[in-house]
């Protein structure tokens, strides 16, 4: 797993970050939610390369390594809470969704249930990171969100889509292999001036 150091530039937006994490809830979600949500068969996710972020105690990415996945767990609040059991510790990387410690293209599929709307500080900056770490042709999955201009504000944008799920929906992004990062962090602009990300609206 490539790890790679993302320097936060201030010291303000660092402090905004770990405030967020510390007041946030951490989930325990179980695999077979997020093979619902987000549309996973035990097949399609062997091989994959995917990474949880905001993954808290769940274990999806413990069950998806048992079937061949190559999964990993991202969350800030790992080192502030001495949380993980020596067995989940090898797959979990400490970090800031804003500053995804991983190369570009990393990725096949980056997924995110039930953390995003704890971000207020640098929301448009975590999607676009999100984006940045995925390979060209991979998928960024996120629930749940709600519609507040979609079709508007996304009309244009084929390779972007809200899919019912449950009372909400997931949003997925399929990166195509013309990203630039100028592009992903506009398309990331758009994309929060669309949708909201909350656990209800």
């Amino acid at each position: 797993m490539a790890v790679e150091a993302r320097n936060i530039v201030g010291t303000t937006e660092r402090m905004a970050i770990s405030h967020e994490i510390t007041k946030s809830a951490m989930t325990s979600r179980k695999f077979q939610e997020y093979c619902e949500t987000f549309d996973y068969s035990k097949e399609s996710l062997k091989g994959k390369a995917i990474l949880d972020v905001g993954s808290g105690f769940s274990d999806f990415v413990q069950e998806a390594r048992a079937i061949g996945a190559k999964a990993v767990k991202l969350d800030g609040i790992y080192p502030m809470r001495n949380i993980l059991f020596p067995e989940q510790k090898k797959d979990a990387v400490a970090g800031f969704v804003q500053y995804l410690p991983f190369k570009d293209n990393f990725f096949d599929e980056t997924i995110s249930l039930y953390c995003l709307y704890h971000v207020k500080t640098g929301l448009d900056k975590a999607i676009g990171e999100m984006i940045r770490v995925t390979k060209p042709d991979g998928k960024i999955r996120i629930y749940p969100v709600y519609d507040v201009g979609f079709t508007y504000r996304l009309k244009n944008e084929s390779n972007v889509s809200l899919v019912e799920v449950k009372e909400a929906k997931t949003l997925v992004i399929s990166k195509t292999p013309n990203y630039t990062a100028d592009r992903w962090q506009t398309l990331a602009n758009k994309i929060t001036s669309a949708v909201v990300f909350s656990e209800r609206y």
